[in-house]
Parts: C-alpha cells; structure tokens; sequence
C-alpha cells in the first residue's frame, strides 16, 4: 500500500473520491486484505440515473449479473442473490444510502438454444418462462427485485455499438472463422489481470475454440450465426443484423459490459456475482470496459495507473453439497421450489446471515437445523417479552436489586449495539453481528424478572429492528416474523373469506332456494367443501373434520407441502 497525491493506492486499485462510509470490505481488486468502502461522487453528471437524497447524499450504483434463463433456478443461485440483498438491505436500511441496482439477464445463449430444440419452443418462450419462474422464487424468498432489470435481446443495439468503439480503438480483430475477437495482448497483462493473475497460456473463454485465436486468452466479442446450430425449436434462426459485425450475436462477456453501461457509463461503484464469475467472466467485462473507454477517448492504456471502470468486486461464495459446488451441469441442485416445499424462506435467510457472504457454505439438513435453532431464539425471545410487556405497562421497580440487574444489563445493551455496528462496518459480518445479538437475549432472559420494563421494551425493540434491517418481516402486534409466504396466506384467507359472504349473500337472495330445503343444504355443504379444498390446493392448509364432542373444535388443521 502505497499513498500517491493523498489517495491511498493498493497495488493496481486506487481508493475513490468521495466521502468514507465508515465500512471496509474484501475488494476482489485487492488481494488479502480489506479495503475502506467509499461512494464515488457523482456531481460530474455522467451517470443517467439520479435517485432523492438520503442522509448519505451520493447514491450507489450497483450491477449484479443475473441467471442464464434456461433451467429451474436452485439454492446455489439463491445463496447469491439472498447475500446481495443482505447487504443492500444493511447499506440503505442501516447505512442509509440510496441504491440504484441493475440486474443483467442473459436471454439468449448456446444453452437456451439447446433447450429451445429439445422442447421445440422458441427461445423467447423458454427464457421467459425461467425468467419468470426466477423472478417468482426471488419474491417468495423475500430478495428484493432491482430497480432495473436489463435483458440482453432488448440491449443488442447497445451491445453492437459497443463493440464497433472497443474495434474502433483497436482491441479486437476478426478470426479466420468470422468471430470477432477481444485482443487480450492489446490491451497488455498488467491491465488484464485485474482479478486473476494469468499468462499468454491462460485459457479465457472455453465457447472460443479457434485455432486462429492470437493468445488462448482472447475471447469473444460476436460470433457469425451458424446456421444449423443457432435454430431455435420452432426453426428460427437466433441471430442479429449488424452492418459492421455481420450477422450473429454476442458473446457473453460483453453483454454485461454494454449493458451496465447503457444505465451507467463510464462508472460504476460495486459489482457483484458469484465467485465463479471472478474468472473468466469479470476479468474480460474489466478488460472490455478498459478498452471500450480508452477506444472512445482516443487514449491509451497507460499501464496500472489508467482508467478505473468499476471500483469494487464482491463475489459471494459457493453453496457446496456434500463438498461439490451445487451446479445445473453436475446435477447435484435443489431446485428453489424443491427447498420451499421442505423448508421456510427464513430459513435460507438465516443460513447466508449465519456464515459471511465471501465464504463457502455446504449445504445438509443439520445447517438448516442451526438456522431454525438461532430463529427459534429470536421469536420465542421476541414473543415472551411482548407478552410480559402487554400484560403489564407498570415499570414499578418491586425489588431493591431490579435497579442493580438493570444497570448491568444496560451497560451490556449499550456495549453490544457498539459491537453489531462494528461488525456491520467490518465486511458486512452478520454471523459475529448475530452472536452479538444473542449475548443480549442470554442476559435479558437471565435478568427478566428483575428489571424494568421500560429496559425490557427497548431491548425488544432494538431486536426486532435488526431483524428487519436483516430482511424479516418483524409485526410488531402479532409478534411473529411475517414471510412472503404467510402474506399470501393471508391475502388468500381474507379473499376466500369474501367470497364466502358473497355466496350466502345469492343464496339468501335467491327464493327458489328457501322452497327446497335440501338444494340448499346441498349448497352450503358444496360451499363447505370448497373452502376446503381451496385451502389445501392453494396455500396447503388441510383442514379434517373431528367428532365436536372430542375436542372444543370441530376441526383439525394439519400444514402439507405446497
């Protein structure tokens, strides 16, 4: 570390003008150690997007690569994007910054060719049911949507005229074979090995096997249309107009790059993706964007000091099954619906809280049974303490020593809100955050028929507002932590609800029912038997009908997979 014109430099990443937001965090820029987080300022008026001011006045501008939509989205993927929106949810609801998040999707590709063929469907209508089927695990998750989602069949433009610039310069060149090829000797190894260090000998895209490649590091930038291979499974072609590419379609890596530039230039704060993307993936977009601006300047790449397109790289780690990374390609995935039918969206929560989010994590059913211990804590810790303050407002002190056990578990009140807002600065640490938290409940359960309830009731607000800085749904009244899930439950009960009156209201209405006892008898076991039914197939709620005298309800409710 090395400091030039006041700016504290680390190796090949320079720290960003701007105010420090107070946090440090492992940058994939900077090997082996952290780096302090700070928010460009974005007076300059480069960047398209502006958002209202919060008490951090520079907003954050953020791209995470998206899903390939071809195939169901499993728990590996969900481990991703649930650690992105923990932290998100930590920089605007604790932080209080202001995001500005765009998602890339990758809508066409090889894979969703060969998935179009075998389902004889276009590839709009495969991508877009898994984009769909994506989007609908996120929100039963609870992840929150972007604010933006670019797709790269309604960004080709951008792309093309991307990549004509990154020629312009230079940077690429054509091989024997067609393809448009990003020249990685170009550019120059010290400004390519951003991420990874690599040599002339390093393989950079396995889609690329072209003997008239310069380097095996050079890769794609667009490809000619094949015309036996890029036919979707209704027999059209999957291929773009360009009069200075050809026809054809991009490559991968320069998708995201034009894409993210379309919202945000020249500039962005933090990337982020799983840390397979590191390499390859990030490396090249780096790469790209690199020449892209020096190409549009008219400039060149001056060694390590030039131009810096994105200031960080956050890449979640690996969700493992039996020590193998959980993939669609080794087949050793649990789909999202398939988690859901088993476990609680709270769950999966708890797991990326519980572990940090640049860290692996090998999925069994013991890890899952820890997250509902450590959940199990915090409701049941929330639930008797509401309980004690609802049955009693007094705050009397009825003991001499209840000032004593107070003032001891103040200081300890105090000491831990210190050390979560240290480890929330510290990368993000939400396991050593939360074991901080639960220090509080152990004392506060020791002490709780020994102190105030004034204490009592702003140790219990204090928890229920990280949790939801965390991403549960705390309410306040009915003390439980709400999910997405029992949300829909709800909205389905009350619906079901009016449609009940709805259907006494006809048949009340109706006088050819009264002069036929057994019609309606008939009509309001049906509607019985409806709501039943519906209660089951919709939210799968099983209600069985007991003997009244048994029981002081008529009635069993047993919860089944759905």
């Amino acid at each position: 570390m090395i400091k030039i014109n006041g700016l504290l430099r680390f190796s090949s990443w320079n720290t960003p003008i701007g105010k420090p937001s107070g946090i440090i965090v492992k940058n994939s820029l900077v090997k082996n150690k952290k780096v302090p987080l700070i928010i460009e300022n974005k007076s300059n008026g480069d960047v398209t997007c502006s958002t209202n001011a919060t008490k951090n006045n520079d907003y954050i501008s953020w791209y995470t690569c998206g899903p390939t939509v071809y195939s169901n989205t499993h728990i590996g993927h969900a481990r991703n994007y649930m650690s992105v929106d923990i932290i998100q949810r930590l920089l605007r609801d604790y932080f209080g910054y202001s995001l500005i998040h765009v998602m890339g999707m990758t809508d066409v590709d090889d894979k969703i060719i060969q998935k179009s063929q075998l389902e004889n469907k276009s590839t709009t209508e495969i991508s877009k049911h898994y984009e769909n089927e994506f989007i609908s695990n996120m929100k039963a998750l609870g992840i929150q949507p972007p604010m933006f989602t670019t797709r790269v069949t309604e960004h080709m433009q951008e792309i093309i005229e991307y990549i004509k610039t990154i020629r312009e310069g230079g940077y690429s060149y054509q091989t024997k074979q067609g393809t448009i090829t990003f020249d990685v000797g170009k550019l120059g190894l010290k400004q390519y090995n951003k991420l990874r260090q690599t040599n002339e000998n390093s393989r950079s895209d396995e889609t690329l096997v072209d003997q008239s490649k310069k380097t095996p590091q050079d890769f794609v930038l667009w490809k000619p249309v094949k015309m036996e291979q890029d036919v979707d499974g209704i027999g059209n072609q999957v291929a773009w107009d360009s009069q200075d590419l050809g026809r054809g379609r991009p490559g991968w890596h320069i998708e995201c790059s034009a894409m993210i530039h379309s919202i945000f230039k020249d500039r962005l704060d933090i990337h982020s993706g799983g840390i397979d993307l590191e390499f390859p993936h990030h490396q090249n977009e780096i790469a790209q964007c690199n020449a892209h601006f020096h190409s549009k300047n008219q400039s060149t790449s001056a060694g390590e000091d030039s131009y810096q397109w994105a200031n960080y790289f956050l890449h979640i780690g690996h969700l493992s099954i039996s020590g193998q990374k959980m993939s669609k390609s080794l087949k050793n995935f649990i789909s999202v619906d398939e988690y859901l039918q088993r476990h609680s969206a709270t769950s999966l929560r708890w797991m990326c809280l519980l572990n940090k989010y640049n860290e692996p994590i090998d999925y069994n059913e013991n890890v899952i049974e820890q997250c509902q211990i450590k959940e199990s804590k915090f409701k049941q810790f929330l639930e008797n303490n509401q309980q004690r303050l609802d049955q009693t407002f007094s705050s009397t002190i009825s003991k001499q020593n209840n000032f004593k056990n107070s003032q001891a578990l103040l200081n300890h009140f105090q000491k831990v809100q210190l050390d979560v807002h240290y480890h929330l600065c510290n990368d993000f640490d939400t396991p050593n955050a939360i074991e901080s938290l639960l220090s509080l409940i152990k004392l506060t359960n020791e002490y709780q028929s020994q102190i105030d309830n004034d204490l009592l009731y702003h140790i219990n607000q204090y928890i229920s507002s990280k949790l939801n800085v965390f991403g549960f749904q705390y309410n306040n009244n009915s003390n439980t932590i709400s999910t997405n899930t029992e949300t829909k439950e709800n909205e389905f009960l009350i619906e079901k609800l009016l449609d009940v009156r709805s259907h006494l209201r006809d048949l009340l209405k109706s006088k050819e029912i009264w002069d036929n006892p057994k019609e309606l008898k008939k009509k309001l076991y049906q509607l019985t038997d409806d709501i039943r039914d519906s209660c089951h197939n919709e939210i799968g709620l099983k209600v069985n009908d007991v003997n009244s005298s048994q029981t002081n309800k008529p009635y069993q409710i047993e919860r089944t997979n759905k």
